[in-house]
């Protein structure tokens, strides 16, 4: 009984932290290709409920998921051709294969290596451009906690918003030079 209270627990938890965004980008990571997904001991049925995510991924997001059905059976046949060409590279260890698991997954999706996969690349190039983290944000309000401080707070909120913009590119900028 507590073991599956706790199980229950860790699979509520997995479930928040780990949705079928997170699940779609491992899926898509030609690196991985989904590996985990099966092995999973917290979400039996992972695997089949993010591809089934995948299907039901929406054109665009004034379109309700899963209304089309001849573009989901493009989806299925795109991802399993996909995963088919991609597990090959894998196995083959190919040199396309090493040079795509050198770089971000979504340099691989915008490559002429996908374009026989329009629309899962259509995808996968939305997934790969999410951030998994808030650290950026978390610098980014330390930075306005660093320039609107007890000694300037005074300044307009249009100043303050420069002062950060330029505190935080200036390393940018002095890199580029």
């Amino acid at each position: 009984n507590e073991l599956n209270y706790a199980m229950g627990i860790a699979k509520e938890r997995w479930e928040f932290i780990y949705g079928d965004a997170h699940g779609l980008a491992y899926l898509l990571d030609p690196r991985y290709i989904g590996d985990a997904l099966d092995r999973s001991t917290v979400a039996e049925n992972w695997r089949a409920d993010v591809e089934s995510f995948l299907y039901d991924f929406p054109e665009s997001d004034s379109i309700r998921p899963g209304d089309d059905q001849q573009r989901k059976m493009g989806l299925y046949n795109e991802y399993q051709a996909w995963f088919a060409q991609a597990s090959q590279l894998r196995e083959r260890n190919d040199f396309r294969y090493q040079q795509y698991s050198k770089h971000h997954p979504s340099n691989y999706w915008r490559s002429t290596e996908t374009l026989k996969f329009p629309m899962l690349s259509k995808i996968a190039q939305r997934v790969m451009a999410i951030v998994p983290s808030s650290a950026s944000s978390e610098r980014n309000f330390s930075t306005y906690g660093f320039v609107h401080s007890k000694l300037r707070n005074s300044l307009s909120p249009g100043s303050v918003e420069k002062l950060v913009y330029i505190k935080t590119n200036a390393l940018q900028v002095q890199q580029d030079i």
